[in-house]
């Protein structure tokens, strides 16, 4: 659970603000703000009601994303981060912001070395069946519910722990089967809470709806909604201050043009995952929306195992330098994506930008590039991608410099199955960021089924393995900063571009942290009369 009254906010965490009084956020449309001209926006006061304003008792909020599961365990865990963050507390939270973790359930904590970890929990924290969270909890929540329960979602984390000790009833140590300087920045996650013992083993089917968040699950329905009550005795609400509301149902609806019509009836409060497209038909309704920049990357991999470019560097750099990168994130984002330069997203730890060679669009140079690899007159090439939309401009952009494209569009099983026969030359994906340092250690693992490029490089994967053993933070970021000059220089993979996200939310809303992984926190959401 996040930390609520008073929420700080800046470049990538956003809180939607009331309409009354003289605070309202500006009236720029979402197309016409610019990443600098968002900080004044998203640093506004968390409420901005009058002192004397009422609020609704009960509200209702829009889910992008049908959840047909809340067991954190479980493989729809991710989709339902919204519902955890809103029910369950973690050890840390993570400030997207300065980059690093902040208390939740842990006052405290201690790295001994990369493989140990100490956390002091906080004393007196309730569940809501009235049980106090101890340390026995986080044995449970860590190591033997996940074996038990064989989930998918939280294996990055659960796989790798070798135990976790009671040292006393408010004090654990996590011990690590190997050294992972990143573990910090993984355990942040809505799917690693905090779970009652005591109500797992008593109830399989619904143990895991006992939390220690500022809600309890009142219902929930698979793939349409789940019904929240505010738990008046969490500690959060101690800590923070009592929110107004007292139920929050969080409404599945699967098309984001349908938003327009809620917002404008009042049916909703807010919703996240705004298509481009609809933003100004939402804003038409009186409702505001707010564009910021996604934790999530579009980029090009080339077929290092047995494709054209699989030798030659040259022929890599002439794609490289043939992509008009501002008119292809106009093209897919309609403007509100950023040019990335590093396959490290904008909150990730370490990201390095400053590379000598940054490839920017020159045709001049793509053909020069050409030629050296041999193919003065061209080449054909065979482009995968799932997009059918962008794969016409991708396809003209690189004819332009001497590719004759062949465009292969699939479904994503089709993309996975043309990968595994590496059956393509270029493949344009797409990669959801996280702020760990090692997100992308599979980039050089040729053992590793997420390097669909098929790079084999075992020094890089040496230096990979040296960033987790490395406790020192300047250390670490400057193997991480070598690992991506690397990348630039030799660009098995090559970054595109961040894609943006944009959220919506009617007058008087405040309180919510849209944080930039697009999974909004709506816990302490409030909504002036």
């Amino acid at each position: 659970m996040k930390k609520l009254l008073p929420l700080f906010l800046a470049m990538f965490m956003i809180i939607a603000l009331a309409a009354c009084g003289e605070n309202k956020p500006d009236d720029t449309t979402a197309e016409q703000r610019t990443a600098a001209d968002l900080t004044n926006f998203y640093s506004q006061p968390a409420e901005t009601a009058s002192p004397t304003a009422t609020f609704k008792k009960e509200i209702t909020v829009a889910h992008w994303q049908a959840i047909d599961s809340i067991d954190p365990c479980l493989k729809n865990g991710n989709a339902a981060e919204c519902v955890y963050k809103m029910i369950h507390g973690q050890l840390v939270n993570y400030d997207w912001i300065s980059g690093i973790q902040t208390p939740d359930l842990a006052l405290s904590w201690e790295i001994e070395n990369a493989a140990s970890y100490v956390f002091h929990l906080r004393q007196g924290v309730k569940f809501h069946n009235g049980e106090e969270m101890k340390a026995d909890d986080v044995v449970y929540s860590f190591v033997e519910r996940p074996a038990a329960v064989q989930g998918t979602t939280g294996t990055a984390v659960w796989n790798e722990i070798e135990k976790v000790e009671v040292i006393d009833d408010y004090t654990v140590r996590f011990i690590l089967k190997d050294n992972d300087a990143d573990f910090m920045n993984r355990i942040y996650l809505g799917y690693y809470p905090v779970l009652n013992r005591k109500a797992c083993e008593a109830d399989a089917e619904k143990g895991y709806y006992i939390g220690t968040g500022g809600w309890k699950i009142e219902e929930f329905k698979p793939n349409d909604r789940v019904v929240f009550t505010r738990f008046d005795d969490s500690w959060v609400w101690k800590e923070n201050g009592m929110t107004p509301t007292e139920k929050v149902t969080m409404r599945f609806i699967e098309e984001s043009t349908t938003y327009a019509i809620a917002l404008q009836n009042k049916e909703i409060a807010a919703a996240s995952q705004i298509a481009s497209v609809d933003l100004a038909a939402i804003e038409a309704s009186g409702a505001h929306t707010v564009t910021y920049e996604a934790e999530s990357l579009y980029y090009m991999i080339f077929n290092m195992a047995n494709g054209k470019f699989a030798n030659s560097e040259d022929l890599r750099k002439a794609v490289a330098y043939a992509i008009n990168y501002e008119e292809l994130i106009d093209y897919a984002t309609e403007g509100l994506g950023s040019r990335a330069y590093s396959m490290w997203g904008k909150s990730q730890y370490g990201l390095f930008e400053d590379f000598d060679e940054k490839y920017e669009f020159n045709l001049d140079k793509a053909k020069e590039y050409l030629t050296k690899a041999g193919y003065p007159n061209g080449i054909e090439v065979k482009l995968l991608i799932k997009d059918k939309n962008v794969a016409p401009l991708l396809q003209a952009q690189l004819k332009a410099a001497g590719f004759e494209v062949i465009v292969d569009v699939k479904d994503t099983a089709g993309a996975n199955a043309a990968v595994k026969e590496k059956d393509f030359d270029l493949y344009y994906n797409g990669i959801t960021l996280q702020p760990i340092g090692g997100r992308f250690a599979f980039i050089p693992d040729i053992k590793h089924s997420t390097n669909r490029a098929f790079y084999d490089n075992p020094d890089m994967v040496a230096q990979f393995t040296a960033a987790q053993n490395e406790t020192d933070d300047a250390k670490r970021k400057e193997i991480y900063k070598e690992i991506q000059i690397e990348i630039n220089n030799e660009i098995p993979y090559l970054a595109l571009f961040y894609p943006a996200a944009s959220i919506a939310y009617c007058d008087g809303v405040s309180g919510v942290l849209w944080e930039p992984d697009s999974k909004p926190d709506y816990s302490g959401i409030r909504w002036a009369e």
